[in-house]
């Protein structure tokens, strides 16, 4: 499922109320947000080089397997840094999770539609894997303010 719309209305609310019900049922799931993903890439480079044990980025991926539910907020060219080690770290985990759509679920939400994503190269790959799901769009009045 991909949620998408202007800020302040409530996208992470919705994540968070699905996780929530999914945990009070017993079903593992998490919410995160795509730059919590991208720091947990980056320490975990930042320690292999300062020699740590640390997990591989194969790892990594797999951690975010592990929920049967997995709820990514803030998602978009707005949020994510434009570098290709970002960009490859953030599709890897929702690759990984759309290849096993069978068989786990991926809450996505974004300030963005899925036309501008398809419109920006960088997003373009990301974008197709959302057309196989239900994409959402969020409105209303703001809850902001």
């Amino acid at each position: 499922i991909f949620l998408y719309g202007g800020n302040g209305f409530g996208k992470p609310g919705v994540l968070k109320s699905a996780v929530a019900a999914m945990c009070a049922i017993g079903v593992g799931a998490h919410y995160t947000t795509a730059a919590n993903i991208l720091n947990d890439a980056y320490d975990l480079i930042q320690r292999n080089r300062r020699g740590d044990e640390a997990e591989t980025m194969k790892e990594l991926i797999t951690r975010y397997s592990r929920y049967p539910l997995l709820a990514v907020d803030e998602l978009g060219t707005d949020r994510v840094a434009d570098t290709q080690f970002a960009q490859s770290a953030l599709f890897g985990v929702l690759d990984n999770r759309y290849t096993a759509r069978e068989r786990m679920a991926t809450l996505l939400a974004s300030n963005q539609t899925p036309q501008a994503m398809a419109a920006d190269a960088r997003w373009r790959y990301f974008e197709s894997r959302t057309q196989d799901g239900l994409r959402i769009p969020v409105g209303g009045k703001s809850l902001r303010g």
